[in-house]
């Protein structure tokens, strides 16, 4: 009598070994089917990933640490991940999963709104990472604190719909409203719209005072002929402190201000036109050098020094210090730093915020070979009996995502695994060789 028995393990593709017994001599056959084009893979239970690649071209210069926005809408994350995006994982260079903060995610359309902390970006060389996604099993993946650096005192993306606007940074940062505030699509995901009737606050003790960055994006409905509407304050007077709004009675010119010293000394953006427009307004200061940024470039750098105003106060968005002097218009992902940072960093956050599309490219969607192996169904069947010598090997097989495949018979011969048959980048059907090793009993 012989008898086969199969043994098989998972593998990038499907391994399959007859073991066939003819009386006390053993002949071990095997047969290897691998898909065409196995590639490497982060985590098993994740089915789908796309790469993303960040063009050197749009950073100014290497950076650490960087919270890279992407804002994406994708047909294959509406239909394979999971509805909340709880299994949406973004992973860098050597497997390393990369913290991540989602504040949009519809999965009706499939657009998804993330942050995601880069340990380096390169302006020689592109940035490469992946997004992994459909794992119907996979609990929240998020860490927002983590994609944050310990210099944000506060991120506000503005992304709650009503009640307390939460800091993303683990400061705990938040800005309570006041009035009515209504929810637009902003530049960035939701946005806080104020129309000249409410106001957020955040209260006191947060602001650094040796060094700082305050970033943010405006856009104005118009300007008031009247009074001098304020987008930010700090108090302790309506021009003190750190201090936005609008410049001029007669137009559109609205400057962003940091003062020292009781208010002698004070730099700024300056009047800016808005057009009606998203636009991007900056101010940093390392404790001697004050640098102010209108959409990403440098207009005026001044060495100053002095005990700044804002010390010690609470921050008011979209009014002055005492709630007055409101807002008409739209804010959007106001961020403040106890650090001033570098240019590099103001002009590739403007890049990557302005146009996301343009920022980044996404390939192709790729199918963890995992979760795909090839079906193998042989012939003679596992332990079958009374087979005669050099029977006929036959492997149908199927491989669920139509991919071709390679498919290799071997057999051992004195310890040595010899190939019997090769087919290579076949697709799904019915593969056969014959035995060569087993010409009569006891052979």
């Amino acid at each position: 009598m012989r008898k086969f028995k199969l043994y098989s393990s998972k593998i990038l593709g499907t391994m399959a070994s007859w073991l066939l017994l003819i009386n006390i001599f053993i002949i071990l056959l095997s047969i290897f089917i691998q898909p065409v084009g196995s590639i490497d893979w982060w985590n098993p239970d994740w089915i789908f990933r796309k790469r993303i690649t960040i063009s050197h071209t749009k950073v100014n210069a290497s950076l650490e640490n960087f919270p890279v926005l992407l804002d994406i809408t994708d047909i294959d994350l509406k239909n394979k991940a999971q509805s909340d995006g709880d299994d949406i994982v973004f992973v860098g260079e050597s497997n390393i999963t990369l913290n991540h903060e989602i504040e949009y995610y519809d999965s009706t359309s499939g657009r998804l709104i993330a942050w995601v902390k880069l340990p380096s970006i390169s302006s020689d060389k592109d940035t490469v990472f992946h997004m992994y996604y459909g794992n119907p099993n996979a609990t929240n993946q998020q860490n927002p604190t983590g994609v944050w650096d310990s210099n944000f005192v506060m991120v506000q993306h503005f992304e709650e719909a009503f009640g307390t606007r939460l800091d993303s940074t683990s400061n705990g940062n938040n800005a309570a409203p006041y009035g009515t505030i209504s929810k637009i699509s902003g530049k960035i995901g939701p946005a806080d719209s104020f129309n000249s009737n409410g106001y957020l606050r955040v209260p006191e003790g947060f602001l650094p005072s040796s060094a700082i960055t305050v970033e943010l994006w405006l856009k104005p409905y118009s300007y008031s002929p009247t009074i001098w509407t304020k987008y930010i304050n700090t108090g302790p007077t309506t021009t003190r402190g750190i201090c936005g709004g609008q410049t001029s009675l007669s137009r559109d010119r609205w400057s962003l201000t940091l003062t020292w010293d009781s208010g002698t000394k004070s730099f700024g953006t300056g009047g800016q036109p808005s057009g009606y427009s998203w636009i991007h307004l900056a101010i940093t200061w390392d404790g001697s050098i004050a640098r102010a940024y209108y959409n990403g470039v440098k207009i005026r750098e001044s060495t100053i020094t002095g005990t700044p105003d804002w010390i010690g106060k609470a921050l008011y968005l979209a009014s002055n210090y005492v709630g007055g002097e409101l807002f008409n218009g739209a804010i959007d992902e106001v961020r403040i730093s106890n650090i001033a940072r570098p240019e590099a960093w103001i002009k590739t956050c403007y890049n990557n915020q302005q146009s996301p599309s343009t920022f980044y490219t996404i390939d192709n969607e790729e199918t963890n070979p995992y979760a795909y192996a090839p079906q193998v169904y042989e012939t003679p069947p596992n332990e079958a009996t009374d087979v005669y010598t050099n029977p006929t090997l036959s492997v149908k097989v199927f491989d669920p995502l139509h991919n071709n495949m390679t498919i290799i018979f071997r057999e051992k011969i004195s310890n040595f695994w010899v190939v019997i048959g090769l087919f290579e980048n076949v697709p799904d059907g019915v593969y056969s060789v014959n035995a060569t090793q087993m010409t009569k009993l006891g052979t």
